[in-house]
């Protein structure tokens, strides 16, 4: 990958493989089976994303002989970033074919997106601590600063989320989690899950 060498990349997989993609490569939710599309699939994607500093990842279960969907293989989970994001993924390999010099291939790659560089979600030791309302009286509290950010007299939303649904509240939390600026607007009185017309 550090070489961008999408033939090289395709030698190590299996005819029959198969790499799923969720948004760190492609932006989308992409499958890829074969090692031609595979090959393809990286030939356009490897300048634009620069993979690097793969490695095991750590605090997860080591690389182990399983057997998934009848296969037996290797697993391993890793973790790596590309030129704007952090990703993990999981590894299955299988014993190559007999005239092939390698031990394995790749049956099977998972890589997913995990943060975005500079967006990082304010979970962890980046989670707000509230620090910012311990002021002291006379400066805006909690509430103040909520009242004043729902009423959107001084700015426009980043982001704006059609239908106050479980799915539109849940991108809309994503979001601000991530520091993006969404607002939530829905024809009901109330957001939530979905509910039966009065009709």
């Amino acid at each position: 990958m550090a070489a961008y060498d999408a033939d090289a990349i395709a030698s190590l997989f299996a005819e029959e493989s198969h790499w799923r993609d969720l948004v760190v490569f492609t932006w989308h939710i992409r499958t890829f089976s074969s090692r031609d599309a595979i090959r393809e699939a990286f030939t356009h994607r490897l300048t634009e994303t620069k993979p690097r500093n793969f490695s095991i990842a750590s605090g997860r279960t080591p690389p182990r002989a399983v057997t998934r969907a009848g296969t037996e293989c290797i697993e391993a989970n890793f973790t790596f970033e590309t030129e704007t994001s952090r990703g993990s993924g999981i590894l299955r390999l299988v014993p190559a074919p007999e005239r092939s010099k390698q031990q394995f291939v790749c049956w099977v790659l998972l890589t997913t997106l995990d943060a975005i560089k500079g967006h990082e979600e304010q979970i962890g030791v980046r989670r707000p601590r509230g620090e910012e309302w311990s002021g002291g009286f006379g400066t805006d509290n909690w509430l103040d600063v909520r009242q004043r950010t729902m009423a959107y007299e001084d700015r426009e939303p980043s982001v704006v989320v059609v239908g106050g649904s479980q799915s539109g509240l849940g991108i809309a939390a994503c979001l601000n989690v991530l520091g993006v600026d969404t607002l939530v607007v829905d024809n009901g009185n109330r957001g939530g899950p979905a509910r039966p017309s009065a009709g």
